[in-house]
């Protein structure tokens, strides 16, 4: 996403819009919709997960939703206030103190737990003596968030830090008014959810630091044992490498493949061997965790390292270490600070991961189009794969069971040969990613079932290619069959049954998929005659059909070769259209 995009972002009016889509989607009012959304844009990717956390209940004791967060050891205290109107109002001081209470009586030795939430529902005072029992058993952290549209003034968020900040455990973290804005604005750029808070345990007694006075940035340079890096693998998931343009490229890759034989062979070099891992964050701070040196950082995104830090989750042991540098980058509400941070984020990103070959369609997979489709398609039960992973970690990553999977890179492709001359689809998947093609392939909301129509066309023409003319003219016969089909399925609803009925084609084969086939089917002979027909160069050397179709404007000189062909060839594939558009216009979903 360019910065003229990011600066177009109205985070309230998105906000809005989102908590109406949820509210209508799940059927609950829109304050629930309010902590639903935040559940899910900072806490968990899972919405069944995060459904069973809200409360939703009355006498709820100022108590929105609580979460228990095993894999980090965290237990999510929440309390909301959606306003639409009134929302530079300041909350009350008196209710956000309360709500800072409820931390101190959930880590409180003293049992009094029951006495002051007695009129609140079973159910939420069963969580409440759940979550004091993680805590007090398990060591748990507590993280009271207290979030509203609204506003909280300097003196009460300062008295309710005040009541929790007797004990470490406790934090009282507040999202208002901008804060928001700045929380929506990572949500459609894909950094949401963030994992909330992270201790690192430094490994000695050094930590280098430095501070950059021009743009308020404090840099951490410090070693930590290899084992506890793979752990936070196991707290933050896959939220902790959400800024990274790749996921986990498998353990067959020759640096994976290196990283594994030292940390068998040779963990005490691995200090040595290895590059380290490199995290950005919101906040930043030195602490001590049980005696040990440490630093507490919020909102951290491992943004180099990942496929290190993977391994090491899977082989990591006490005796390996690594060097850590630590990046807290402060952000302000204002969208040209924002556009400042993600710029600035970017080109660490780019900079820091060189080991594994960086590609043009690496650097979109972090761009605003890209996360809308993964989120559209994933409502309808589709996965896309819009960073470079392996099969199996993009399925053991996915918040849904899939019934398909599409690949960024197959619908560059689909959409390429439709939009434009289909040599660009031809030329290959990685030029497609190219500033000047990406726009005019992946302009920012176009209509998600238009890109599924896109791509059912181009599987049809694929499933219907046979030989080798076929193979090279794939594309061709995409963007022919679309050019003689956009006029039907132009509308919304057009699409929608196509779409509909192709994903479940093995039923609605005989009567609406079939006489597609049977017209592509027709295209196909068309480009082997067209091929055949003009195989030969001026100079009369025989052109490879594998070069043949890298020329320019060949749809263009195809389109008039099809005049020439035999009638009764132009009549069949009309005819198998035309049956399949009156098919599709008779379809009711």
């Amino acid at each position: 996403m360019n910065q003229t995009d990011l600066l177009k972002i109205d985070p309230v009016v998105e906000l809005n819009q989102l908590i109406k889509e949820i509210s209508l989607t799940e059927n609950i009012h829109p304050d629930e919709a309010f902590i639903l959304w935040f559940l899910q844009t900072y806490l968990v990717d899972n919405k069944e997960e995060a459904l069973a956390s809200i409360t939703g209940r009355s006498n709820d004791k100022a108590l929105d939703a609580i979460y228990v967060d095993h894999k980090a050891r965290q237990v999510n205290l929440i309390q909301g206030k959606y306003r639409v109107k009134g929302a530079e109002k300041a909350e009350l001081a008196s209710e956000v103190v309360r709500f800072a209470q409820l931390g101190r009586l959930v880590t409180d030795e003293k049992d009094n737990l029951s006495e002051v939430i007695k009129s609140a529902d079973a159910s939420i005072v069963e969580k409440l003596h759940g979550a004091r029992k993680q805590y007090r058993n398990k060591g748990y952290e507590i993280n009271l968030f207290y979030v509203t549209t609204g506003r909280i003034s300097t003196s009460t968020l300062r008295e309710a830090k005040a009541i929790v900040e007797h004990n470490s455990s406790i934090n009282f973290i507040s999202f208002h008014g901008n804060a928001i804005k700045k929380l929506i604005t990572d949500y459609i750029m894909g950094a949401a959810p963030a994992v909330p808070i992270l201790e690192l345990e430094v490994e000695g007694p050094l930590i280098m630091t430095r501070h950059d006075p021009d743009n308020e940035i404090d840099s951490y340079v410090f070693t930590m044992k290899g084992k506890n890096i793979g752990d936070l693998v196991n707290k933050g998931g896959s939220r902790i490498f959400a800024r990274n343009i790749r996921g986990f490229l498998g353990d067959d890759t020759a640096v994976n493949r290196s990283i594994t034989e030292t940390l068998k062979s040779e963990p005490h070099n691995f200090w040595y061997f290895n590059n380290g891992v490199t995290i950005i964050c919101d906040e930043a701070h030195e602490c001590s965790t049980a005696g040990k040196k440490a630093l507490r950082i919020r909102e951290p995104y491992i943004i180099n390292g990942q496929q290190t830090a993977r391994t090491l989750n899977r082989f990591g042991n006490d005796q390996a270490t690594l060097l850590v540098k630590v990046i807290s980058i402060p952000r302000s509400e204002d969208q040209k600070d924002y556009q400042k941070y993600e710029t600035l984020v970017s080109q660490i990103v780019t900079a820091t991961n060189w080991q594994n070959k960086i590609v043009a369609s690496d650097l979109k997979s972090n761009d605003r189009e890209q996360i809308r489709i993964e989120r559209e398609l994933r409502k309808l039960g589709i996965l896309y794969i819009r960073k470079k992973m392996s099969k199996k970690e993009a399925k053991s990553t996915a918040v849904i069971k899939p019934r398909y999977i599409i690949k960024k890179e197959d619908l560059a492709q689909a959409v390429a040969s439709v939009v434009l001359d289909p040599f660009y689809a031809r030329s290959g998947k990685e030029p497609l990613f190219e500033t000047d093609l990406y726009k005019q392939i992946f302009p920012y909301n176009r209509d998600i079932c238009e890109y599924l129509t896109y791509y059912h066309l181009a599987r049809v023409c694929s499933y219907e290619k046979d030989k080798d003319a076929d193979k090279w003219g794939c594309w061709l016969a995409t963007h022919i069959l679309w050019k003689n089909l956009k006029g039907k399925l132009k509308t919304k609803s057009m699409r929608k049954n196509f779409v509909y009925a192709y994903e479940r084609r093995n039923h609605y084969w005989d009567h609406i998929c079939n006489p597609l086939h049977l017209a592509t089917s027709k295209i196909y002979v068309g480009i082997r005659k067209f091929y055949k027909d003009n195989s030969k160069s001026k100079d009369g050397k025989h052109i490879g059909e594998q070069t043949f179709f890298k020329y320019k404007n060949r749809h263009n000189q195809f389109e008039s070769f099809w005049q020439t062909t035999p009638k009764k060839r132009q009549k069949l594939y009309k005819n198998n259209l035309d049956k399949f558009i009156r098919a599709l216009e008779e379809f009711e979903l």
